[in-house]
C-alpha cells in the first residue's frame, strides 16, 4: 500500500432490485451493465480500474484523467441505454483513495457507497421514468457541476441531506427528465448534514425542518411574537 492516498474520481453504479431477481436473471443484469458502460463511456471505461460489487460497479478514474470529461459522460449515461436497460442509481464523488493489491480503501470510498444507500436516491429511482437516478457529492458539484460546464446543467441538481450510517453529508440529486419529482423529493429529504443532538426525539432528524420552524419539547410558551409558515411541530 502506498503511503500517502492518491486523487481519483469515483462513480458507482447499482443495479435496481438485484436481490429480487433469479440467479439466471441477475447474470443478465450484469451483463447488461457492463455492456451499457463500456459503450457508453467509451475511451473513459478504458482509463478506468473497477471494481466488481456483485449488484454494483466501483469505477476510479486517476488525477491525469479530467474530472469535467468524466462527469459529463457519466451523467450522459441513459442516452445510450440499451432497449431494455437495468434500473441504475449511480454516484459522484471525488477524493483521496489507497490503493492495495486487495482493491481500494479510504474515507471517499466509504462516503461514496453512503451516498449510493442514500433513501433519497432510491427513492428517486423508483418515480424516475427514466433507467437513471443520480447522487452527486458536494465536491463533485462544487468542482464541476457548479463551475458551468456547458455540458452539465446546475439548474437540475437539487441539494438533499444524506444521513446514513456515521455519514452526514449534502448531497445534490439529479434525475434526467424528472425534474419536478427530483425537486419534490429534495425538500421532504433535505435536511442539513449535522449529527443527532440527544434531545432529538426518536424517528425525528437531526436539524432544523425545512420550510418552517419546529418547536419541541414541554411548557413551551410565546409572547409578543408571531409564527408563520410551514412543518410547525
Amino acid at each position: 500500500m502506498n503511503e500517502y492516498p492518491a486523487p481519483a474520481t469515483l462513480a458507482i453504479a447499482d443495479i435496481e432490485g438485484f436481490a429480487r431477481r433469479n440467479d439466471l436473471e441477475q447474470r443478465q443484469a450484469r451483463d447488461a451493465l457492463y455492456t451499457w458502460l463500456s459503450g457508453a463511456l467509451g475511451a473513459l471505461w478504458g482509463r478506468c480500474v473497477h471494481e466488481d460489487r456483485g449488484d454494483a460497479v466501483l469505477m476510479l478514474w486517476p488525477a491525469d484523467v479530467p474530472r469535467p470529461v468524466i462527469v459529463a459522460a457519466v451523467l450522459r449515461l441513459a442516452e445510450a441505454a440499451p432497449a431494455a436497460p437495468p434500473r441504475l442509481r449511480v454516484v459522484l464523488h471525488a477524493g483521496d483513495v489507497y490503493r492495495d493489491p486487495r482493491g481500494f480503501v479510504g474515507g471517499d470510498v466509504n462516503e461514496a457507497f453512503r451516498l449510493n444507500e442514500a433513501p433519497v436516491l432510491k427513492a428517486a429511482l423508483k418515480r424516475a421514468r427514466g433507467p437513471v437516478a443520480y447522487l452527486v457529492s458536494e465536491q463533485v458539484h462544487r468542482g464541476i457541476v457548479r463551475y458551468g460546464d456547458p455540458a452539465v446543467d446546475p439548474e437540475a441538481f437539487r441539494p438533499v441531506g444524506v444521513a446514513v450510517k456515521e455519514t452526514r453529508v449534502r448531497a445534490w440529486l439529479y434525475v434526467p427528465g424528472d425534474d419536478g419529482d427530483a425537486a419534490r423529493l429534495a425538500a421532504d429529504a433535505f435536511r442539513p448534514p449535522s449529527g443527532p443532538s440527544p434531545d432529538t426525539p426518536p424517528g425525528m432528524p437531526p436539524g432544523p425542518v425545512p420550510g418552517g420552524v419546529r418547536i419541541q419539547g414541554r411548557n413551551v410558551t410565546v409572547t409578543d411574537s408571531e409564527i408563520a409558515g410551514r412543518d410547525l411541530r
